[in-house]
């Protein structure tokens, strides 16, 4: 009786007032029957508030999404009452502890979904399920009508081959059972009553819809075990009070408040659009999630162009056309696409960075896929040299219009270029497709760019409605900044100059279109300097629109970055401190960031402007890590100053070629420009700002950001995505992230460089040279 005062004392204090509280034992003992009947809590019903009831109240208000403080007062005992009245009334109590659950009833077939993809084991919401199959047949075997044998399925989504699939399934079907008999042999039942037949159907029956539909079990009983006879209603032992109203859903994340913040920061270059079907896209093949692969969705964009007025233009760093974009897929080489689409009558069009001379290989790369666009018939394709010195055009665009989706747009970190995806020592079937998937997931890592790591990590997205406008213009001003167009333009002018702005899309959006189904508003900011003489505006909107995130950032900053060298941004990062929970970065390790000089320095410079003079609570919150191949200690190594106590392992997808920011679950950024002055002033950049265009409207809906970081902090440290929901929460999770994960923390003083007094006299000059307008 002593908790009393603290679980009922809210709500019995206002009834003993008004003199209905009655005795406080059988107030006790109505709850504890409420609990059990709406949550099989299990509880004794004595009219003791002990720890049990205690846990038992705070349980029912997490499901109720209340705050789990263990105190029943007006808003739980008012959810409390909907459960009962909304609850059927055959449930009996559980039995007591250590027992099975009460059995619901039996259906003859019901299915086990979700399954991650090429594995087969258990889910957390394959639990319950399996638990309530268990407890029915432990009921049933004592009972007149017993059941006796069960059948167990198993089913594949449509990747890989079909020897494969088929002893995948059959490894999800024993899963199951062995489950289920495991639960039933815990709670007394012999481990022979039930006799269980396993089999699998790989992916021979498929279902519309969401693949992870098609990865599940099916459990088939002979037939349905009937439910238990209704129990009477408990009736109330006092007088209610009335039901205070239950306050509307709010979520805590409101995305639309970056659309003043950032309109206050931009100029009149860029502009924010709402209605956009926005797609994050992670790396350029994924295996694992295919939905999330980049290389796919272009090559399906590139394809669906046809008809005298499509056109696709391309912006590229460096393009390599003669690669397979999707494994052991011939046809989906660059050069191949752009063919096909020019004999559909396709406009083909590509601006290509023009490189310095000392980077032979990227010249010729360019020339080369260059010259076959011009090879088209109607084809034209520049070579552009057209920036400051020592600068590059590093924007990443693909824009296809007349296709699928009308006017679509890809923008982020993917170059066309073959070390983004599974090496060629892959061997290709002689009927071709993709190989097994877990051929691509073990393959070994090949370096086609110099470095380790890859295939690159990377991420980009796919934008279709009125911000693909923008993407558009994009190519048009760098086409008509360059002196060379005006020829081309003379005799074929780019059809995308008739392009108006899209119409808004309209909600529910599509999977294929949408992350989350909702749709989103999109900035298109830059980074650009005009020549001389061509009346452009110089551009900065990618570094005016982060500082502006960083500097309103209220929970959390999560990014991804090549270089993480601008010190600018570590001062803006640093004042955020003070705001955030915690500061998150991902980063290429600089074991093999080996295009970049000076980089230990420069990094510990960063992260020193970052943290230097912080306090312990602030210092803690700044958390740098680095991709490495698994395992990892299961105790991370800590950082010194004498050196690493644990020598990494770099293989595939170990580079982080990423530039993606997300803040607060409601703000996401990608695109190209990196974390350094080139990216944010002195190098041709393009980045894309995603909102959404409305705040959550039920419990459970993601935001665009939200579902992208979860997605990527799923692929790194090897969880569901769904455990990642809370970005503050969760973010526990890379702290001790166990030793299957692909993460390492960052430590700036594991290597050093030529010299601290050489690399200060290269920094502004040559590696990372800032730039003003104008």
């Amino acid at each position: 009786m002593a908790m009393i005062s603290e679980i009922l004392r809210p709500y019995l204090t206002p009834l003993a007032q008004t003199g209905q509280g009655g005795d406080a034992a059988a107030n006790i003992r109505w709850l504890q029957s409420a609990l059990n009947r709406v949550s099989n809590a299990g509880l004794t019903v004595d009219g003791v508030a002990g720890p049990r009831t205690r846990a038992a109240v705070q349980a029912f208000q997490r499901e109720q999404g209340l705050t789990p403080d263990g105190v029943a007062g007006p808003l739980t005992m008012a959810a409390l009452r909907r459960a009962l009245e909304g609850q059927p009334q055959d449930r009996p109590p559980s039995l007591p502890d250590g027992g099975p659950p009460a059995c619901r009833g039996l259906p003859k077939r019901q299915e086990l979904d979700g399954f991650a993809f090429g594995q087969a084991r258990l889910e957390p919401q394959h639990l319950p399920v399996i638990d309530q199959i268990a407890a029915c047949l432990v009921a049933s075997l004592a009972s007149s009508t017993p059941v006796t044998r069960l059948t167990v399925i198993g089913h594949t989504d449509p990747v890989g081959d079909d020897q494969a699939n088929d002893a995948l399934g059959l490894r999800r079907a024993t899963a199951v059972a062995d489950a289920i008999r495991a639960r039933m042999t815990q709670w007394g039942a012999p481990a022979t009553a039930v006799a269980f037949e396993v089999s699998s159907r790989g992916e021979r029956e498929q279902v519309p819809g969401d693949p992870a539909h098609n990865r599940r079990v099916e459990v088939v009983a002979p037939f349905a075990y009937p439910q238990v006879q209704p129990i009477p209603p408990i009736p109330p032992i006092w007088p209610i009070p009335p039901i205070p109203p239950v306050p509307p859903f709010r979520s805590l994340l409101d995305p639309p408040r970056w659309g003043p913040l950032l309109a206050r920061a931009f100029d009149a270059s860029t502009v924010i659009r709402t209605g956009n079907a926005v797609r994050h896209l992670v790396d350029a093949e994924n295996p694992a999630h295919a939905a999330l692969a980049g290389y796919d969705a272009m090559v399906a964009a590139i394809r669906s162009a046809s008809g005298g007025d499509a056109f696709i233009y391309l912006l590229g760093w460096i393009c390599i056309d003669d690669f397979d974009m999707i494994t052991c897929d011939p046809t989906s080489k660059l050069a191949v696409l752009l063919s096909d689409a020019a004999r559909r009558g396709v406009q083909v069009r590509a601006i290509f960075w023009d490189p310095a001379v000392h980077m032979r290989t990227h010249i010729a790369q360019n020339n080369a896929s260059a010259r076959r666009i011009r090879s088209l018939p109607g084809g034209a394709a520049i070579i552009d040299g057209e920036h400051l010195s020592l600068g590059t055009h590093h924007q990443k665009l693909l824009v296809v219009g007349g296709g699928e989706g009308g006017l679509v747009g890809f923008t982020g970190g993917l170059d066309v270029n073959s070390d983004r995806i599974l090496p060629s020592t892959i061997v290709c079937s002689a009927t071709g497709g993709r190989p097994p998937v877990m051929d691509m997931l073990d393959a070994d890592p090949e370096s086609m760019s110099g470095g380790g790591g890859n295939p690159l990590h990377d991420v980009h997205c796919r934008v279709e409605g009125p911000g693909a406008f923008d993407l558009l213009h994009t190519f048009i001003r760098r086409w008509d900044h360059h002196p060379d167009s005006r020829a081309i333009e003379a005799r074929m002018p780019l059809r995308g100059r008739s392009q108006g702005v899209p119409a808004a899309i309209a909600e529910p959006i599509p999977p294929t279109k949408s992350s989350t189904g909702k749709s989103c508003s999109v900035a298109v900011g830059r980074t650009f300097n005009p020549r001389r003489g061509s009346g452009m505006p110089c551009e900065r909107n990618i570094q005016r629109g982060l500082i502006a995130a960083i500097d309103h950032a209220q929970r959390f900053i999560y990014m991804e970055d090549q270089y993480l060298i601008n010190p600018d941004a570590a001062r803006h990062l640093r004042a955020a401190l003070a705001r955030i929970d915690h500061l998150t970065i991902v980063l290429s390790a600089s074991d093999i960031n080996s295009d970049t000089p000076c980089i230990w320095t420069y990094r510990r410079d960063f992260v020193d402007e970052l943290t230097s003079g912080l306090s312990p609570a602030q210092a803690a919150k700044v958390r740098l890590f680095q991709l490495v191949s698994p395992p990892v200690p299961a105790a991370p190594p800590p950082c010194s100053t004498s050196g690493r106590s644990f020598t990494p392992t770099f293989g595939r997808h170990t580079y982080v070629h990423a530039k993606c920011w997300v803040f607060d679950d409601e703000l996401a950024v990608i695109g190209s420009a990196n974390c350094n002055r080139r990216g944010w002033q002195h190098d041709s950049e393009i980045d894309a700002f995603i909102f959404d265009d409305s705040a959550p409207r039920r419990r459970g809906e993601l935001t665009f950001a939200q579902k992208m970081r979860m997605d990527l902090w799923s692929e790194h440290l090897d969880r569901p995505a769904s455990t990642f929901e809370d970005g503050v929460a969760s973010a526990s999770a890379w702290l001790s992230p166990g030793t299957s994960a692909r993460v390492l923390r960052y430590c700036p003083n594991d290597g050093s460089d030529i010299g601290e007094f050489k690399c200060g006299l290269i920094r502004d000059r040559v590696v990372d040279p800032p730039a003003a307008c104008g």
